[in-house]
């Protein structure tokens, strides 16, 4: 009889011992694909935000078609310029004014008024110092359409420079301008008209076009609205460079009625780079070179 307990016993602690261990197997598998399946579920909700988020290919092809749009715009700006330039009549009638020493705070925003007034361009040949006074100005010059050029710095007679200093000048004029307007210039005049091989070495050698005058007013001289007027209109052929200075009140006085009477003529009033890019206009030290 207490055989038959005990191994009854036995087998019983036996079927529980079994049941226990399947069942801890069986946990033990379930939870492992249980923490599998969570896994992959983690990764690729990760992965999905993280694709969600990650907009840096747009954000490049963005910059990229702006960057694009941008050098196209250009491209089509220089080219405008370019076809504006060609668009010249080699035989049609053309005076390119220039004007000195300037900006004027006071004599240049007169002078831009009435080129405006007359649809009149001009070309301006500033002094960096004076730039540095106004750069509003002169940032207003290129604004309005007009060329921008280089006088040099102080207006020294640079023949009596040496050449670093002569250089200096010219460089240095040219970083206040292009700080001012955005605008690098290419064209120059030396102060006085005065030059020499060595100066026109460098500028060459730098891209600058250097640029004299075929007419000169003698504003700086007379003074005189009247005898301005009439300097200019006296002398005055086709395709003619004309010297005066924005910084003379008798300079913004006299240009209304000189513009009328030019136009009147059939003139018209270009800058200095179109005049130049007719090809049939001669170019040597006294226009350009």
């Amino acid at each position: 009889m207490k055989v038959r307990k005990r191994i009854r016993w036995t087998r019983f602690v036996a079927v529980i011992l079994f049941f226990t261990i399947m069942l801890g197997a069986g946990y033990y598998f379930l939870g492992g694909k249980i923490e599998e399946h969570g896994q992959a579920e983690n990764i690729a909700s990760d992965k999905a935000r993280f694709e969600e988020n990650d907009d840096s290919g747009d954000v490049i092809e963005e910059v990229m078609t702006e960057e694009e749009e941008e050098e196209e715009e250009e491209e089509e700006e220089e080219e405008e310029l370019e076809n504006e330039t060609v668009a010249l009549n080699p035989d049609g009638k053309y005076i390119a004014l220039t004007f000195d020493d300037g900006p004027s705070a006071k004599v240049t925003p007169r002078v831009l008024q009435t080129l405006a007034q007359h649809d009149a361009k001009a070309t301006f040949f500033m002094l960096g110092s004076r730039v540095e006074m106004s750069p509003n100005i002169a940032a207003q010059v290129v604004a309005e359409g007009h060329e921008i050029a280089n006088h040099t710095f102080s207006h020294p007679n640079l023949k009596k420079l040496t050449h670093n200093e002569m250089t200096e000048e010219i460089n240095k004029t040219n970083k206040i301008i292009e700080a001012a307007t955005g605008v690098t210039p290419t064209l120059f005049r030396p102060p006085y008209g005065i030059y020499n091989q060595d100066i026109l070495n460098y500028t060459t050698s730098e891209n600058y076009t250097t640029i004299m005058w075929s007419v000169d007013s003698l504003d700086w001289k007379s003074r005189n609205p009247v005898a301005i007027k009439n300097e200019i209109l006296n002398n005055i052929t086709n395709k003619s460079v004309v010297l005066m200075h924005d910084i003379h009140t008798a300079t913004a006085e006299a240009l209304p009625e000189i513009l009328m009477a030019l136009k009147k003529e059939g003139y018209e009033f270009v800058t200095v780079s179109e005049l130049l890019s007719l090809k049939s206009e001669k170019v040597d030290p006294y226009f350009g070179n």
